[in-house]
């Protein structure tokens, strides 16, 4: 009586194809491929409203938070090029006008994108006032509360 042991090949390579064949199924190259899409009811909307859409009908949350995109920016998984072109793709011509100071429409939206301008703590308003991006108060003693706080930091 053999056994599988005595059956398969003595080399090593041929004895692992030999394993792998009795486990893996036996089908060839697909020459089709079939896919159900289960955002259906929504594909007549374009691609970001159809998947806003469902997100809305279905509870889901399509899309990172600008919090965890931040988060895998920091980490090295978004690269800084890739959030450049995206900005460009999206603002076209219009990225180089000028909206703040010496800052263009495109490089705005960058530090908007991936800065921690949050001007409600000491550190975001520092930051802003920095950058020389931060709105001037027509309240000017609350204005020059501000300043005096994120002097503080």
């Amino acid at each position: 009586m053999s056994t599988l042991h005595d059956a398969l090949p003595v080399d090593p390579v041929a004895r692992a194809l030999a394993r792998a064949a009795g486990v893996l199924p036996d089908q060839g190259p697909i020459g089709v491929f079939v896919h159900h899409n289960t955002l259906h009811a929504f594909q007549h909307l374009p691609f970001h409203e159809g998947v806003q859409a469902g997100a809305d009908a279905l509870g889901a949350e399509p899309y990172l938070s600008l919090a965890r995109f931040r988060e895998a920016f920091r980490a090295g998984r978004v690269d800084d090029a890739d959030i450049r072109a995206g900005i460009v793709r999206t603002l076209g011509f219009r990225g180089a006008e000028p909206v703040l100071r010496s800052y263009a429409r495109a490089e705005l939206w960058h530090l908007l994108t991936v800065t921690e301008a949050d001007a409600d703590d000491a550190a975001g308003l520092t930051y802003l006032l920095q950058a020389g991006i931060a709105r001037e108060c027509e309240d000017l003693p609350l204005w020059s509360a501000c300043l005096a706080r994120a002097a503080r930091g």
